[in-house]
Order: C-alpha cells, then sequence, then structure tokens
C-alpha cells in the first residue's frame, strides 16, 4: 500500500471516529483519565498527562489542521491515539448505537410479522385459487354436456 493511500486512509479515520464521538455511537470511557502518557521533549521537563486529555489535544490539532497542509500529517498523529485508546478498551459503544441496535431489532421483528401475514394470506389465496380452478373445471364440464346435449 502506499504512503498517500495511508494517509487518506488515516484521515478517514479520524474523520469516522470524530462523528461517531458527535453521533454518540462511540464514546471514550472515563478510564482514560486512568491512562497516563508521559511526553519527553529535549531540554524541557517531562509533561504528564492523560489518555483523555491527549485524545483531546490530538482532535484539537487535527481540527486546526484539516484545511491546511498538514492536514495529513495530524491525521496519521491522531489515528495512532485513536488505536492507542482501542487498545487501552477505552474506546466504547455508544448510547446512539445501542439504540440504533434496538430499533433495528424492532423494525426486524415487524417485518416478520408482515413477512407472516403476507405468507398466510398467500396460502388462502393459493387455496382459494384451487378452489376457483376446480370450479371452473366443473363449470367447464357442464358446458361441453350441455353443447353436446343440444348438438
Amino acid at each position: 500500500m502506499s504512503n498517500h493511500s495511508n494517509l487518506k486512509n488515516d484521515v478517514e479515520i479520524v474523520e469516522s471516529f470524530i462523528q461517531g464521538i458527535h453521533d454518540s455511537e462511540i464514546i471514550i470511557d472515563h478510564s482514560a483519565r486512568d491512562v497516563p502518557f508521559t511526553k519527553y521533549e529535549l531540554e524541557q521537563p517531562p509533561q504528564r498527562r492523560n489518555l483523555a486529555d491527549v485524545l483531546g489535544l490530538m482532535f484539537e490539532t487535527y481540527n486546526e489542521h484539516k484545511n491546511d497542509n498538514l492536514k495529513e500529517f495530524s491525521a496519521k498523529i491522531c489515528a495512532r491515539w485513536i488505536e492507542k485508546a482501542r487498545i487501552f478498551g477505552v474506546v466504547k459503544e455508544g448510547e446512539a448505537l445501542a439504540r440504533k441496535l434496538r430499533d433495528c431489532n424492532s423494525e426486524k421483528e415487524q417485518l416478520q410479522k408482515t413477512i407472516d401475514e403476507i405468507s398466510d394470506r398467500n396460502i388462502h389465496l393459493e387455496f382459494e385459487n384451487r378452489g376457483l380452478h376446480s370450479q371452473l373445471e366443473e363449470s367447464e364440464k357442464f358446458q361441453r354436456l350441455f353443447v353436446q346435449e343440444n348438438k
């Protein structure tokens, strides 16, 4: 896979993740505050943060650069932090996704009822059709007899 497609994929990962958060399909569990990270820079004191703060900072940085030439770079870094959050188990299914699943299951049950009703009606119509077909055959027999008798 080319480096360009990796960068596009990173943008899609970040955009999808942010949209999932906005739609409440994804939540970052409060336990992300309990996952410490330390940033070390040359000639600087170590900066201690937690995963929740780092994710917030990464999303903020991505949003600041999503319309300039640093978009792909910030997406790459942000996507790596999203992956770390998933590894630490702090990315959870949101209420909206659970509600959508319940709604889909409810719709599935309604559709199954409709299918069952239509199937029952189809069986009834097939039975009626056979009865009408038998009556037609009987009628045609009587018509042939009547024609033969009146010749």
